[in-house]
């Protein structure tokens, strides 16, 4: 995660702008999904799970087509035995509006799991 929020593997400098927007917060189900970041230093797609609850197939919308590559997973396996419950990949969006942008895609989500994406072309 810090090497994200400093750019040491140059995956884009979204985590170190001040931008931040909303996407999607379904208050129902504690899931929040977010941007940091701009065109000029590159964006980062955030998706947090505030519970414990897994999803095998959590859909949230994206801001642009395109492939977004998962750079980060909280409940990854290699942090302990109790981790990596669900099944998280990097995401295609599809064309399938969602919370006022044309794009979506889905993936697993672990409990009180953070990803993070970045756009293929960043």
């Amino acid at each position: 995660l810090i090497s994200l929020r400093t750019n040491r593997n140059g995956n884009g400098r979204a985590l170190m702008t001040q931008e931040f927007v909303v996407l999607h917060a379904n208050f129902i189900e504690k899931v929040l999904v977010f941007t940091r970041g701009n065109e000029e230093e590159g964006r980062f797609v955030i998706v947090v799970n505030l519970t414990n609850r897994v999803w095998s197939d959590y859909r949230f919308p994206l801001p642009q087509g395109g492939e977004w590559n998962l750079l980060f997973k909280a409940d990854s396996s290699v942090y302990g035995e109790d981790f990596g419950l669900a099944d998280s990949s990097s995401v295609k969006a599809e064309e399938s509006p969602m919370d006022g942008l044309p794009f979506s895609g889905a993936t697993g989500l672990g409990s009180y799991d953070c990803l993070i994406f970045a756009a293929a072309s960043a």
